[in-house]
């Protein structure tokens, strides 16, 4: 996040660790008896100290690029001697089996080309991890080791096998599993640089090594789990040291997620020390259910807790081509202003909800990529990243970063009420007025929240004539909120245009599962249609609508999403007599763009709409805010 052949295991072993020269003569029986022993070593000297963790594996690539960092007082300074000063004690490093040669890599180019060698991303190879972890050991470090057990990126939509492992069979695979953790763990003992913790694999809520170990519960995902949790378990008694070890699941908000994993994680008496979480407030949710998901899970399975992974936006501002993942839309989903102050304080309240696990288990924070400024996720991409570092986009460091130091922490109780949104109403003639009963608040510590808003009886009309109208509500302590309500003379002809019956419904699609209403991202109101193709993916959404009054239509629709590659996407309206159809071309992530057919006769209050969808595996994106609007009489 290396192509083995059917051969004897002992044969194997020379060309899987090429790049490491220690023997083991234990690891074939630990393979074969493997039922998860713990080695009985004391664990509990490593969580005296709360982990300030920083996730920076794409740190060599990135001054490989020219990218120098700088202390607060503007001069230049090794990056690792800038995060000791400023209280930061651990590093997580995420290590990929084959990186040189990612098998798949032509279709995820940016270009469209295959990269022949290194694809980008940071390049996380073990030479690179031994590298990174010699330097934090320098400045006094911790090290976490992340095996995401692919030759790229592995999280819950994409957890490629290694390329050398294709051709193996499953308990090859795992024998393979077992050599590669074990002598990777070797060969930094041999470094001087053992790890501090593990973990096995990176984001597995789907499984591990797909299509093996798909199902995280699957018996299939447990072995090879097994076999990455024996493997750091033998490498750590024969460093003679301890080694926790954590298993990791995105989505740090999904109670229901954690517990059907972990409850099966206890039933197959998995060996492991710790449950990490990934937690990014713009897309898991409230800090409270954060706070709830920690406290649960570690009282129910006796585990100490981390967020393995937590960013957050300190400027809007984008720096290269490539559209940032946080945008406006973040802020609001997110809770905090894209700010400095609004960072840090987004950061300070994730590091008190870890701090407040009941019985100290919580027992830290990894901010993932701090100091990704340049270089995307694959070659020849842009940073989608960067206006989440802890660095400006010249190397200089934030004062953000400062919330890891517990003197800095903001009173969150003194936040004042500084300013409501001004609000933009839009309806249709003779649409039925609803006036909201929240408006968003910006407080004094950047935070953005909900708060309520009353209007005067005599400002909360049924309807309202067409026009411009200007009305003036006050939240609970006296704050006016100003709405603007714009009351056109078109009408929509479509019931349910944005979702927020939180269903489907009048629309219809014989593909349920890749396209479904979701409440995590939306144009308009709170719900937007999803589509994931996990596989690729032709299907349709359709409407068929009757007893229209006679006229000219236009169709439009909000979408947002993936680049289209070689599949296609397609708004189409149709008569007995006509077709309009418009193609849809998603900009990325919450670039939502409006798409419009030409207007079509309706003549007998017949007229079908189709959003027809030719998707390749891994394409993505929302639709909202469906229109039909009789342009002429």
């Amino acid at each position: 996040m290396t192509k083995l052949f059917n051969v004897p295991y002992l044969l194997l072993l020379p060309f899987i660790v090429t790049a490491c020269q220690s023997s083991d003569t234990s690891q074939s029986a630990a393979f074969k008896n493997n039922v998860g022993l713990s080695t009985n070593i004391n664990t509990s000297t490593y969580y005296n100290e709360f982990i300030n963790g920083v996730d920076i594996s794409s740190l060599l690539e990135i001054e490989a690029k020219g990218v120098t960092f700088y202390n607060q007082q503007g001069q230049a300074e090794d990056i690792f001697k800038i995060l000791s000063n400023h209280q930061i004690n651990w590093v997580r490093i995420r290590l990929w089996n084959k990186p040189t040669n990612v098998y798949w890599s032509e279709q995820v180019s940016p270009n469209g080309k295959k990269i022949v060698g290194a694809i980008g991303g940071g390049n996380n190879d073990l030479t690179t991890a031994i590298t990174l972890a010699k330097r934090a050991k320098a400045h006094n470090m911790k090290v976490l080791v992340n095996f995401h057990y692919s030759d790229f990126w592995a999280d819950p939509g994409n957890q490629k096998m290694p390329g050398e492992w294709l051709q193996l069979t499953p308990l090859e695979r795992e024998q393979a599993l077992y050599t590669f953790t074990h002598q990777s763990l070797l060969n930094m003992q041999q470094h001087a640089v053992f790890p501090d913790m593990v973990q096995i694999g990176n984001e597995i809520d789907n499984g591990l090594v797909w299509p093996q170990g798909k199902n995280i519960t699957s018996p299939a995902a447990i072995s090879l789990l097994k076999q990455g949790i024996q493997a750091s378990r033998d490498a750590a008694l024969q460093a003679q040291t301890s080694l926790p070890i954590m298993l990791h699941l995105a989505d740090g908000t999904n109670l229901n997620k954690y517990l059907t994993t972990v409850d099966a994680f206890t039933q197959a008496k998995l060996d492991y020390d710790i449950i990490g979480v990934s937690y990014y407030p713009y897309w898991h949710g409230s800090i409270e259910d954060l706070q709830v998901n920690l406290n649960t899970i570690s009282q129910r399975y006796n585990k100490r807790v981390l967020v393995a992974e937590t960013a957050y936006a300190y400027t809007l501002e984008n720096f290269d081509s490539t559209d940032n993942i946080f945008g406006e839309q973040q802020q609001i989903d997110g809770g905090f202003l894209a700010t400095e102050k609004g960072q840090a304080n987004a950061l300070n309240a994730v590091i008190n909800s870890v701090a407040n696990v009941p019985e100290q288990k919580g027992v830290g924070v990894f901010y993932w990529e701090p100091a990704w400024l340049r270089g995307g996720w694959i070659s020849d991409a842009g940073n989608a990243w960067e206006n989440q570092a802890l660095f400006n986009i010249n190397g200089q460091v934030l004062p953000s970063i400062d919330a890891f130091s517990s003197e800095s922490k903001p009173q969150a109780a003194l936040a004042k009420l500084v300013k409501t949104e001004d609000l933009e109403l839009s309806f249709f003639r003779n649409q039925h007025i609803q006036l909201p009963t929240t408006v968003m608040a910006i407080f004094s510590d950047d935070s953005v929240k909900q708060v309520n808003v009353t209007w005067p009886f005599e400002q909360q009309p049924k309807s309202l004539a067409p026009g411009i109208h200007q009305l003036t509500g006050s939240t609970l302590n006296g704050q006016p909120v100003h709405a603007r309500v714009l009351v056109s003379e078109n009408e929509n002809f479509l019931a349910n245009p944005s979702f927020e019956s939180g269903n489907l419904l009048p629309w219809h699609t014989p593909s349920p599962i890749a396209i479904k209403v979701s409440d995590k991202q939306a144009f308009n109101g709170d719900y937007a249609l999803n589509y994931w193709a996990e596989s690729a993916l032709n299907t349709t959404i359709a409407l068929k609508l009757t007893n229209l009054p006679p006229g000219l239509y236009e169709l439009s629709v909000q979408v947002m999403g993936s680049p289209l590659k070689q599949d296609t996407i397609a708004l189409r309206a149709v008569t007995p007599k006509a077709e309009r159809s418009v193609q849809i071309e998603p900009k990325g992530w919450n670039n939502w763009q409006r798409y419009s057919t030409q207007p079509i006769k309706v003549e007998n209050g017949e007229l079908n709409l189709n959003l027809d969808l030719d998707l390749a595996a891994d394409s993505w994106g929302w639709i909202d805010d469906f229109q039909l609007i009789r342009v002429i009489d």
